[in-house]
């Protein structure tokens, strides 16, 4: 029994210690450390470091990687168990308290020298990971001298880069400044000859229309002396036409009282006949009365 104990206790702390001495496997974003050949290690930010530093870092051992290791361990210690030959139930009993507080003893032996070893493991890993740590810092100062050195060399390059744009830049304005003084030498230029094209047809307009406010004017004048000479002959015709109307109208006259004169001769000449008939009728008349009344004289009574 008491060296079953202690091959269980051995075997327990070679276990601790191979477990704490073996490598495993971490990422940036988990909380678990892994095997090397753990399918879940799919990402390439991977950082490897021993389990004591990784336990220490609050990582936990990975349900799928570590599990098989474990259930193989328990496997193997409940073998060596089976292999040590059963003690009989009446022998057990008779072990005595002196065999168990020995065997106390042993374990407690057995465990100090475990936790010794574990602390002294645990001292080289800390000392590994000091060097590691400090070799890490040199590696980290370098890299910064050498990101320093790169950050001013692409510094000055960047300045430099700089100057030579601004001077292209001053360049570009300066050639510009020139095309646009040009461009407004032009502009004046030919605003000038516009100004004076402009100018020279306004003169030209403005004779044109000279000009032709004075035949205008004289043909206003030649029209007048037409319409006045035309209002002159209109007057005169219309006075001719007045005159030969009045003279009409005298001859009219004349020829309306000769008519009247002649009308009334004639109506006294027939009235004058009329009369004379009247009158032999008249007097036809009488003698016919005369002659019808002699006559009825004449007839017997």
């Amino acid at each position: 029994m008491k060296k079953s104990i202690l091959l269980i206790v051995i075997f327990v702390v070679g276990l601790i210690t191979q477990l704490q001495a073996q490598t495993v496997y971490v990422t940036s974003s988990g909380n678990k450390y892994h095997k090397k050949d753990c399918e879940l290690l799919k990402t390439d930010d991977v950082i490897s470091m021993s389990m004591t530093d990784a336990i220490s870092k609050g990582y936990t051992p990975c349900s799928v990687c570590f599990e098989k290791t474990t259930s193989k361990a328990a496997v193997k210690t409940k073998t060596s168990v089976k292999k040590e030959p059963a003690t009989s139930k009446v022998e057990t009993q008779k072990v005595s308290s002196k065999s168990k507080i020995a065997e106390k003893k042993e374990a407690d032996k057995a465990k100090t020298i475990a936790k010794k070893e574990a602390e002294k493991k645990k001292a080289e890993d800390k000392k590994i990971a000091d060097k590691t740590k400090k070799e890490a810092e040199k590696s980290k100062i370098a890299a910064k001298k050498e990101a320093d050195k790169a950050r001013t060399e692409a510094k000055k390059e960047a300045e430099k880069t700089k100057l030579a744009e601004r001077k292209k830049a001053d360049k570009t304005k300066q050639e510009a400044e020139k095309s646009k003084i040009a461009a407004k030498k032009e502009v004046d230029k030919a605003r000038t000859e516009v100004k004076k094209e402009a100018e020279k047809k306004k003169t030209e307009a403005r004779k044109l229309a000279d000009k032709t406010k004075q035949e205008a004017e004289k043909t206003k004048i030649a029209a007048k002396k037409a319409a006045e000479k035309t209002k002159a002959e209109t007057r005169k015709q219309a006075d001719k036409a007045k005159k030969e109307a009045e003279k009409a109208k005298m001859a009219q006259k004349k020829e309306a009282e000769k008519a009247k004169i002649d009308a009334k001769k004639e109506a006294d000449k027939t009235k004058a006949e009329a009369k004379k008939e009247a009158e032999k009728a008249k007097a036809e008349a009488k003698k016919e009365a005369e002659a019808k009344r002699k006559a009825e004289e004449k007839k017997p009574k």
